[in-house]
C-alpha cells in the first residue's frame, strides 16, 4: 500500500469515529433530555400538587372567613334591627348602706357613686353614741343634699333581724316612692361597669321591664394586695389589681322601685320575697349562686380585707356592725381563717395576729 492509500484510509477512520462519537453524544444529550424532561414533570407534578393542597386549604379559609361574615352581618343585622337598644334616659337611682367606724374610707366612696350619677346615698348611722361622726368627713355632701343620713347611732340588732336588714327594709318602705331603683350595697362595695354599657343608665334601662324585680351582682372580692399597714391613700389605688381579685358566688342587690301586691322583705343580700323575680346580668333568674361568673359587665367590686392592720382593727377591734355594740366577732383564729380565705399566709402577718392573743 503506497502513501496515498494510507493516508485515505487514516481519514475514513478517523471519520467513523468521529461519526460514532457523534451518534454517542446525541444519544448522551437525548438520555439527558428525558432525563431533565422526567425531573421537570415531576417537580411540576409535586407543584401542582402543592397548588393543589394549598388552593384547599385557601378555599377552606375564605370559606370558613366567609361564614363568620355572614353570621357577623347577621348578628349585626339581628341588634339593629330586633334588638332594642341600650338607652341613655337619666336613671333616678339611690343607695341604701348602713356604715360604722368608716370615716377613712367613705369619702372616696361617695365620690365614686356621685361620679356614676347615683341621684341619692340614704347612709344608716350605726356608729356608737360617742363615736366618731359622718359629718365630720362628708358634711360638704351631707348639706348639699346628695347624703342623707339616717340616725342609728348607738342602736343594737335584736335576735331576729340584724341591723343591715332592719335599715334595708326602713330604706326600702320610706324611699321606693321616690326613685326607681334602689342599691343595697356597704361603703367597702364599688359598682364596676366595665362592658356592654357606657354607664348606670344604660345597665339599670336594659333591665327596666315588668319581667323583673331586680337584678343580683356578683362579688369580686380583693385582699390585701400584699398591704402590710394602712396607708392615707384611696382604697381602689392601693387594692384594685387583678392579681389581688377573687371570683366569689356572693352578691348584693339592686331593686326596681314599684308597687307590688306584697310588703318588700330583705336580708343583707336582696329581697327574700319569692314573688321577687331576681336576676343575673345575663338576665338569668337566680337563686343563691353556687358558682361564680367570671364573663359578667358588671361587678361589684368587694374591697373586703384591705391591709393586715385594717382587717385586724374592722373584724376583731371593732364592734361589729351586723351583730351590735359589745358583740366581737368569734375567736381570734376564726378572724385569720377568714382572711386568709384571700390573702397569702407570710410570718409578718402571723405576728400581727399573734400579737392579739393577749389583748382581748
Amino acid at each position: 500500500m503506497n502513501t496515498e492509500e494510507q493516508t485515505i484510509l487514516e481519514e475514513q477512520t478517523l471519520l467513523e469515529e468521529q461519526n460514532l462519537l457523534g451518534e454517542e453524544q446525541d444519544l448522551l444529550e437525548k438520555n439527558v433530555k428525558i432525563f431533565n424532561d422526567g425531573f421537570d414533570d415531576f417537580n411540576n407534578l409535586k407543584y401542582e400538587k402543592k397548588k393543589s393542597s394549598c388552593s384547599i386549604f385557601k378555599y377552606l379559609i375564605c370559606s370558613s372567613l366567609f361564614l363568620i361574615s355572614i353570621a357577623g352581618i347577621g348578628y349585626g343585622i339581628k341588634q339593629y334591627f330586633f334588638t332594642k337598644p341600650l338607652s341613655d334616659e337619666p336613671v333616678n337611682a339611690a343607695i341604701c348602706a348602713i356604715a360604722k367606724e368608716e370615716n377613712l374610707y367613705v369619702r372616696e366612696w361617695v365620690e365614686y357613686n356621685k361620679n356614676l350619677n347615683i341621684s341619692r346615698i340614704i347612709l344608716y348611722d350605726n356608729n356608737e353614741v360617742d363615736g366618731e361622726k359622718f359629718e365630720d368627713v362628708i358634711g360638704d355632701y351631707i348639706d348639699e343634699g346628695f347624703v342623707e343620713i339616717v340616725d342609728r347611732r348607738g342602736v343594737v340588732a335584736n335576735a331576729t333581724q340584724s341591723n343591715q336588714e332592719a335599715a334595708y327594709n326602713d330604706c326600702y318602705n320610706k324611699n321606693y316612692k321616690k326613685y326607681d331603683w334602689i342599691f343595697f350595697i356597704d361603703v367597702d362595695e364599688f359598682l364596676a361597669i366595665e362592658r356592654k354599657y357606657k354607664n348606670i343608665n344604660q345597665f339599670l334601662n336594659d333591665f327596666d321591664n315588668d319581667e323583673f324585680d331586680g337584678v343580683k351582682m356578683q362579688w369580686r372580692v380583693y385582699g390585701d394586695n400584699e398591704h402590710l399597714y394602712y396607708e392615707d391613700k384611696p382604697v381602689i389605688e392601693r387594692f384594685l389589681s387583678k392579681s389581688n381579685m377573687h371570683h366569689v358566688p356572693h352578691v348584693k342587690s339592686v331593686v326596681k322601685c314599684k308597687e307590688r301586691d306584697y310588703v318588700m322583705t330583705f336580708y343583707a343580700h336582696g329581697p327574700l320575697n319569692k314573688e321577687a323575680v331576681m336576676v343575673n346580668l345575663f338576665k338569668k333568674k337566680i337563686g343563691i349562686n353556687d358558682k361564680p361568673t367570671k364573663n359578667f359587665p358588671v361587678y361589684l367590686n368587694h374591697f373586703y380585707t384591705k391591709s393586715t392592720e385594717e382587717f385586724i382593727n374592722r373584724k376583731f377591734n371593732k364592734t361589729d356592725v351586723h351583730y351590735g355594740a359589745g358583740n366581737y366577732i368569734s375567736q381570734l383564729e376564726s378572724v385569720k381563717k377568714l382572711y386568709y380565705e384571700y390573702n397569702k399566709v407570710t410570718d409578718e402577718k402571723e405576728k400581727m395576729f399573734n400579737a392579739l392573743k393577749n389583748k382581748k
